[in-house]
C-alpha cells in the first residue's frame, strides 16, 4: 500500500503539518508495511490556471489531462495516481482552504 499525505499549510513545522504527521502515524499503526510520501506544497512550484483549456481540449484517454503549464504538477499527479490512502491537510482560513491547497485543487 502506498500513502500520500498533501500539507497545504504556509507555516511549515507547525500545527496542520503536525496534525498530518499524527495522521501518518496512526495510518502506520493500522496498515502495515505502507510506503509512505508527506508532499508540502509550499516546497513545489504550482502555478495558478491561466484558462488556457488546453486540458479540456486534450483527446487523451489518460485519467488526467495535460495541462500546458509545465511546473510540478506533474510530478504529484503521478504520486496521486499511485497512491492507495490520501491525507490532505490544510488550516482553514476565513472559511477556505489556505491559498496553497486551493490552488492545488483547482490545477
Amino acid at each position: 500500500m502506498k500513502l500520500l499525505a498533501i500539507v497545504g499549510s504556509p507555516r511549515k513545522g507547525r500545527a496542520t503539518d503536525t496534525l498530518v504527521d499524527k495522521a501518518i502515524e496512526g495510518t502506520e499503526s493500522v496498515v502495515s508495511g505502507c510506503t509512505i510520501k508527506k508532499i508540502n506544497l509550499l516546497e513545489h512550484d504550482i502555478r495558478f490556471c491561466t484558462n488556457c483549456l488546453t486540458c479540456v481540449k486534450s483527446k487523451t484517454k489518460e485519467p488526467i489531462s495535460k495541462c500546458a503549464i509545465r511546473d510540478d504538477m506533474d510530478s504529484i499527479n503521478q504520486d496521486l495516481l499511485a497512491s492507495d490512502l490520501l491525507i490532505f491537510g490544510t488550516p482553514v482560513h476565513m472559511g477556505f482552504a489556505a491559498g496553497v491547497m486551493t490552488t492545488w485543487f483547482y490545477v
